[in-house]
């Protein structure tokens, strides 16, 4: 092996071992951050999609997190749920878990998609295993038991399982 290309490997393991982004992920970074400001929704939709694969390869850092949480506030529900299956990817739980807990709050027909936002943050939350989500998300299914007519649509017994796992 050239002693360049070992350098090069061996900056890029050092960078990765102390969580820094790989050379070209700031890169990266910034075209997705363009297309998450896109009015088109199905834009949006590929940035998203973009940084779950990032996650599912290695975790998220505050950079990428950060481009996730305006969506998560701002954006159309569809994009919110979306972004949920991002967010327990995230380097350190503690950058995600208020702004999980935020959405779980949501009690608004528009913005939450009829239940599925706060559904998907208590998911989010269940799978991140913090105990400090354990009361928000009982508070959530409590809502929901005393809106059976109006959250029909939601799978109860799948966020009872996610709770049982915050549970133990």
């Amino acid at each position: 092996m050239k002693p360049i290309t070992l350098a090069i490997i061996t900056s890029i393991a050092l960078a990765l071992s102390r969580g820094e982004a790989a050379p070209g992920a700031e890169d990266n970074l910034d075209a997705i951050r363009h297309e998450m400001a896109s009015p088109v929704y199905e834009t949006r939709v590929g940035a998203v999609t973009q940084l779950l694969h990032m996650g599912q390869k290695q975790r998220l850092d505050k950079d990428a997190i950060d481009l996730l949480l305006l969506p998560l506030k701002k954006d159309e529900w569809r994009i919110k749920v979306r972004v949920l299956l991002v967010l327990p990817f995230s380097a350190n739980p503690d950058w995600v878990i208020q702004p999980l807990i935020e959405a779980l709050r949501d009690r608004e027909e528009e913005s939450s998609g009829g239940g599925n936002v706060p559904s998907g943050a208590c998911k989010a939350l269940a799978t991140l295993g913090d105990p400090r989500s354990l009361k928000p998300c009982e508070d959530w299914l409590g809502f929901l038991n005393s809106h059976p007519k109006g959250y029909s649509g939601i799978l109860v017994a799948g966020l009872e399982q996610k709770g049982r796992k915050l549970l133990e």
